[in-house]
């Protein structure tokens, strides 16, 4: 009887200290724009260059307004923080790309050029975002897999006037779906 109540006594505790609040997945916002994609880019319709890998994430404010555009210098190189909307899976606007500064040279003594060049920070080239957004379910990794879809509408300050699309899908982390 006593090893009854003893063996009674220790599944109720067990049991009591098992149970615990169900776990909550909290997501930061705009995590929904985040991720790895594989894009074609197209100018004018034509395509430029085929399924390079970008990646698009949180800033460190982690508060949903903007997200960085980073082309893991694949592509222009390109790295900028552009407004994004969440709650329209979409982000626009304009942003410094920090991966291009612009500089300015001093080269009055041209006899020493590695002594006399200086250069000035002036600031960076930009990247403008005409349109960017995320469609939910409407890519395909090159295996089949349905993923998430991105497209970008992009102009760059050092190349103005030239609109560049990219279009592609979301990375699955598959290997037969890498490029």
């Amino acid at each position: 009887m006593k090893l009854y109540k003893i063996t009674l006594i220790l599944i109720i505790g067990l049991a009591i200290a098992s149970c615990q609040d169900e776990y909550e997945n909290e997501l930061i916002p705009g995590s929904e724009l985040s991720g790895e994609w594989y894009v074609e880019t197209s100018v004018d319709g034509m395509v430029v260059l085929g399924h390079e890998k970008i990646a698009t994430y949180n800033t460190s404010a982690a508060d949903g307004s903007q997200i960085w555009v980073d082309d893991l210098e694949h592509i222009w190189p390109v790295k900028a923080k552009i407004s994004a909307s969440p709650s329209s899976n979409s982000f626009a606007g304009m942003g410094d790309n920090i991966v291009a500064p612009i500089y300015s040279y001093d080269t009055a003594d041209i006899a020493e050029p590695y002594d006399s060049i200086t250069s000035t920070f002036e600031g960076y080239h930009t990247m403008e975002v005409l349109e960017g957004k995320v469609i939910n379910d409407a890519g395909r990794s090159k295996s089949g897999v349905v993923t998430d879809s991105i497209y970008i509408k992009a102009v760059f300050s050092d190349d103005p006037g030239t609109e560049y699309e990219m279009a592609g899908h979301r990375r699955t982390g598959f290997l037969e779906d890498d490029y």
